[in-house]
């Protein structure tokens, strides 16, 4: 908080002039606008000469100068002297000191005024203190009687309070009152028994017992109204000081005796320690800056006895400093939704959230706290504010992202647009490639940054309207894909015309797998690669082509895609069999290992038969190559008879057996071991390689059987 301006002596704060109304100083003014900490107010009043000014300079810490302290019968301070000091132990608040014009001066004119001072130090202060000499007596009482409007402008509120059921209700900030008793010296006891101060003061002030006379009862109403004036009370009482020919407030401290000094000290620190801050109906804290706002406003009131009016005013201070903190919190909530870009509507919620908490904590901590029906009001109109505005935030930000993202897809979708115009997707497998290019789209789309919060909502609008597109498509593809099926048909498997087309217009009538996965397995060294490199040059019949790197040793596990619909695996091969090497083998052929990517053995271990990955969609042929030159012995064989078990177990369907370089050896030996081990589909054959792979009639033929018998199978098992 602002520090308080610095005043090294008081200054007038009410000017009381003879034959002028009370005015407030604007010197005062112009100090209190400046304040913003809050203000804990302590008000002296009480018969002049009696020591007031003293004890004032003493809570501010004064050792010299300070209010004004006289030694003569006159009266030195006139209206209210204000002084204004760091709180010594409260941190940012500010202790207001003010010195009040002394009742009962015989020179006075305007008696009136005396009632105008005091109705006003009751109306400003945190604490009234009244300081009087000697015992409590009636001529006091009714001085602070006398305070006659204020007083039943309280007891009409309190009234109301009472009545009603509190809802909406707030009762009067009322000052703690303490009366100071100086120069007292009788024994504080009554019939023999010791009093403290506080029981002397409620003595005081109990009604007197069986008032019957006018008199008496009147007396006991002016009790019963100060009581309900002042429903806080505190008594602190002053022996005599040591005799002398100065006022006490004149006085060096070595010439105070010390109970004198110690009372003073034990008065300052109750008030430092007890008092605080000056509150208004509601518990708006006062400041410096609404004090002096409701000074004026004090002045009219206790000048025309209308407190009510005096209530008005405050609302319309309250309304005014309300207004402007709502502004204030309205600028923040816009200032922090500004400040960050969301690209979601679950961002932007969490966002408008996080600003308006504190758009709303920020107006708590600063508005003017009144009545709390009023109170509501303004945060309810904050908050009706805050959504208008959320509302004007979610509009442009849906307008910014619109167009953006609608720019965006008219440039990402030119290929799609071009290829859906030109009706290349009205082919078979048309649908499959339209797919696989919407996808690319909506990667693409999915990539570029700065959408913002409708990126989502215009793709899916996009999409949505290539749906009749797509069913057209697709329908378009699957009776292209029929017919094509009834026009390759097979009718003499000798004949490798019929049998590449078939091949090559093959579709998988699985409605669970997307492709046929021909996976390739064996011995390191036994012709796998050359087998790929075969199958892929009798069915593309183009020029022959190493894809597969023929006589270097596999490492990786390569997919290469052999027509539309299948895919063929060359595979890392094994030697010898053991356990690390078969469960990597089951791993690859249960799609756990993916394509194109470095199989190391014995990664895999103790894997189950039945884990395969049932999300892989490929509908998995399983093919075993062996070189016609092997020989299994008891082990080996059994071994892979159990492993050919296994292969069927993951991938469902019996492996196929292929038998490389039968010229090189005897394959009819090696068939029959293949036979005892259960399989049934196996083939001797040649493969072609790169130094023998002229094309030859009986060669292609055996290649284009082997992949007719696999799709057979594959038809066989799924009808």
């Amino acid at each position: 908080m602002d520090p308080v301006p610095r005043m090294v002596s008081p200054v007038c704060l009410i000017k009381n002039e003879e034959g002028k109304t009370l005015q407030v100083n604007p010197e005062a003014e112009r100090i209190l606008k400046n304040i913003s900490q809050p203000l804990v107010v302590i008000s002296i009043a009480g018969p002049y000469r009696s020591g007031k000014s003293y004890l004032m300079n003493k809570l501010a810490g004064a050792c010299g100068g300070g209010f004004c302290v006289g030694d003569t019968v006159e009266a030195k301070t006139k209206g209210i002297w204000m002084w204004c000091i760091p709180h010594p132990e409260k941190r940012d608040h500010t202790l207001v000191l003010l010195d009040t014009e002394g009742l009962g001066d015989v020179m006075k004119i305007e008696k009136q005024s005396e009632l105008s001072i005091l109705t006003l130090s009751v109306l400003i202060s945190s604490t009234m203190i009244y300081n009087s000499k000697g015992v409590i007596g009636q001529e006091d009482l009714e001085k602070l009687y006398a305070v006659s409007e204020y007083r039943e402008y309280l007891m009409d509120r309190e009234s109301k309070n009472t009545q009603e059921d509190g809802e909406g209700v707030e009762p009067e900030v009322i000052p703690l009152f303490i009366w100071v008793l100086r120069d007292f010296s009788l024994q504080l006891e009554i019939n023999g028994r010791p009093f403290t101060e506080d029981e002397y003061l409620e003595n005081c002030l109990k009604d007197i017992p069986n008032a019957k006379s006018l008199k008496m009862q009147q007396k006991n109403m002016i009790r019963q109204c100060i009581r309900a004036m002042f429903p806080t009370r505190k008594c602190f009482i002053f022996g005599s000081p040591p005799p002398s020919n100065q006022t006490t407030e004149l006085r060096p401290p070595r010439d105070l005796n010390e109970q004198f000094t110690r009372k003073t000290e034990e008065f300052c620190q109750y008030i430092y320690d007890n008092v605080e801050a000056k509150t208004l109906q509601g518990g708006q804290t006062v400041t410096g800056s609404i004090l002096w706002k409701l000074l004026p406003k004090y002045i009219k009131a206790v000048k025309s006895g209308d407190f009510t009016a005096l209530e008005t005013s405050i609302s319309y201070l309250a309304a005014e400093k309300n207004e402007k903190c709502i502004k204030s919190a309205t600028n923040l909530y816009e200032e922090k939704m500004k400040s960050k870009s969301v690209h979601m509507e679950s961002e932007f919620q969490e966002l408008h959230d996080i600003c308006m908490k504190e758009a709303l904590q920020t107006f708590q901590r600063t508005y003017f706290k009144h009545k709390k029906e009023e109170n509501r009001k303004y945060e309810d109109a904050l908050k009706a504010i805050l959504m208008e505005k959320k509302n004007s935030f979610w509009k442009l930000c849906e307008e910014s992202s619109l167009k953006v993202c609608s720019d965006l897809i008219q440039q990402l979708a030119k290929p799609l647009e071009k290829a859906l115009h030109e009706n290349k997707y009205h082919v078979v497998g048309g649908h499959g490639a339209f797919t696989e290019e919407k996808n690319k789209f909506v990667s693409r789309y999915n990539q570029e940054c700065g959408k913002h919060v409708k990126a989502e909502d215009v793709l899916q609008a996009y999409l949505k309207t290539m749906d009749n597109v797509e069913k057209i498509i697709h329908q378009t593809d699957t009776k292209l894909s029929e017919t094509k099926k009834r026009k390759y048909k097979v009718d003499d498997v000798g004949d490798s015309g019929q049998l590449t087309d078939y091949i090559r217009s093959y579709q998988l009538e699985s409605k669970t797998h997307q492709r046929l996965l021909i996976q390739v397995i064996g011995f390191t060294g036994h012709g796998k690669s050359s087998f790929v490199n075969s199958c892929l040059y009798t069915v593309h019949s183009k020029s022959f082509e190493n894809h597969a790197a023929e006589c270097s040793t596999t490492l990786n596990r390569r997919g290469y895609q052999l027509t539309e619909s299948i895919t063929i695996a060359d595979n890392r091969g094994f030697h010898p069999m053991d356990s690390s090497v078969m469960n990597e083998i089951y791993a690859q052929l249960g799609g756990f290992v993916p394509l194109n990517q470095p199989v190391i053995w014995g990664e895999n271990k103790h894997l189950p038969l039945t884990w395969a990955n049932s999300s892989v969609p490929d509908l998995v042929v399983p093919v075993l190559i062996c070189r016609a030159t092997y020989c299994f012995n008891n082990k080996e064989f059994q071994e892979m008879k159990q492993f050919l078990k296994d292969s069927q177990k993951i991938t469902k369907i019996l492996p196929f057996v292929v038998i490389t370089n039968k010229l090189s050896g005897s394959s009819d030996y090696l068939e029959g071991q293949f036979f005892q081990m259960g399989i049934e589909k196996i083939y001797a054959l040649e493969n072609y390689t790169v130094q023998d792979h002229d094309r030859v009639r009986q060669k292609h033929l055996v290649f284009l059987k082997f992949l007719y018998d696999v799709l057979q199978t594959v038809d066989f098992i799924f009808k």
